[in-house]
């Protein structure tokens, strides 16, 4: 559980590596500005 095959990888759809592209993308903003939203309100 958890593997890929290279071949799968090879196989996996186009539009969904974009999506989770974009979904990596948006998390990744979002724990950003949560900690610099956390810095922030620690310097007050």
């Amino acid at each position: 559980m958890g593997e890929m095959d290279p071949e799968d990888l090879n196989n996996f759809p186009p539009h969904y590596k974009r999506l989770l592209e974009i979904k990596l993308s948006i998390m990744l903003t979002a724990v950003i500005w949560g900690i610099a939203a956390y810095g922030i309100s620690k310097l007050e």
